[in-house]
């Protein structure tokens, strides 16, 4: 169904006729097989995919990690990888950070992985039930091929929960203030159907 290849998408928030011009150096300089320069709005980009990843029309499963640096080895590693991607809808992403993420200090929001430059998000994503397996193994191949060079912690959006240790992961050094915070709020629980962060207990 076609040939496997590598999409880049950027964006640009600011003056129209600035991004223009940057982004057609950008779409000159890689001279892509297909390509489009076009204004669009916030909301359409948050709901490009909501058709096609609607609920209840496919099966996924998602790892994910962060990296300071995308270096030689590990692009060989994420090119190796998606060569042996199976289901059409399946992707690995490179997501670009920094910016004004930095700008943040780490421990002023729940979200503390504000030094990493990048987010690798590893999506499995399938229709046939039969593929499962097949697609879950290449989740996890892949994820493990790439683990020497992640930087550790985890994106919470981007996890299972089969993953130990998800809320250390995803919250690392905030994690006892959250948990102070649900203890206040949240005492016995009630919102656990995430990525669950476990209300403080008095001892």
């Amino acid at each position: 169904e076609g040939t496997p290849g590598v999409m880049s998408l950027i964006d640009w928030s600011g003056e129209v006729e600035e991004g223009h011009e940057l982004l057609r150096g950008i779409q000159s300089e890689l001279d892509p097989p297909a390509g489009e320069l076009a204004i669009v709005p916030y909301l359409a980009i948050q709901s490009i995919t909501d058709k096609l990843l609607a609920p209840g029309t496919i099966h996924a499963y998602l790892k994910a990690g962060f990296t300071a640096e995308l270096t030689s080895t590990m692009i060989d590693s994420l090119i190796d990888r998606g060569s042996q991607v199976g289901s059409r809808l399946s992707v690995i992403e490179v997501l670009a950070l920094g910016g004004a993420i930095r700008d943040v200090p780490s421990d002023a929001t729940a979200f503390p992985h504000r030094a990493a430059r990048w987010l690798i998000n590893i999506a499995g994503q399938w229709h046939e039930p039969g593929a499962t397996e097949g697609e879950i193994d290449w989740v996890r191949g892949t994820f493990a091929a790439l683990e020497p060079h992640l930087s550790g912690g985890a994106y919470s959006n981007f996890m299972e929960d089969d993953d130990a240790e998800a809320a250390t992961a995803a919250y690392g050094s905030t994690l006892d203030r959250l948990r102070r915070i649900k203890a206040i709020y949240d005492p016995d629980n009630v919102f656990r159907l995430n990525q669950n962060i476990e209300p403080a207990r008095h001892e």
